[in-house]
């Protein structure tokens, strides 16, 4: 064999491995890319799923603030005892910070901002019916089952179950 033709094997060995060698950093940068935007995605994907938890969470607290006003007012027209009325009085004060945290929490979404006005006209709905009842049968002694049955019963029970429905409507929406 000449000198030129080894020359030649090894110009072309030295071709092959650069050739080599360039599409391996390709492929590695091809591969570096795919990685870092499925990265991506799967965090963005991750804060929106952490995003839609405390929404729910927030919906769910704020439902629970209602059951316990309804459960003190209950608890105080049934004993008439003023201590029941401590919760009732931190829900009247918990509550508007705590639909104004889902206001924003949601600020970016419509759709839940319009479900939320709803939410406040039910709530005041709602809480205006616990406040008649303690205000109108707090206190006196001798309330049949039937007046408290009224309170609990009626246009309050209407609201609450209108309420339920209500954010009912918004965890699906959140989901």
């Amino acid at each position: 064999m000449s000198t030129e033709s080894i020359a030649v094997r090894i110009t072309k060995k030295d071709g092959l491995t650069k050739l080599g060698l360039a599409l391996a950093l390709v492929l590695l940068g091809v591969i570096s890319y795919v990685t870092y935007n499925s990265t991506n995605q799967f965090a963005s994907s991750s804060r929106m799923v952490d995003h839609t938890q405390i929404v729910i969470k927030q919906i769910n607290q704020i439902l629970s603030e209602l059951k316990d006003a309804e459960a003190a007012q209950r608890g105080y027209l049934i004993t008439s005892n003023m201590n029941f009325l401590k919760r009732y009085d931190e829900v009247v004060t918990e509550l508007p910070t705590a639909v104004a945290e889902l206001k924003e929490l949601t600020g970016d979404n419509a759709l839940q901002q319009k479900n939320i006005a709803r939410l406040e006209e039910l709530i005041v709905l709602k809480m205006h019916s616990l406040r008649l009842g303690i205000d109108n049968l707090g206190g006196k002694s001798g309330i049949g089952n039937d007046e408290i049955a009224s309170v609990v019963g009626g246009e309050g029970k209407v609201a609450m179950d209108q309420i339920l429905q209500q954010a009912e409507r918004m965890i699906a929406s959140e989901e």
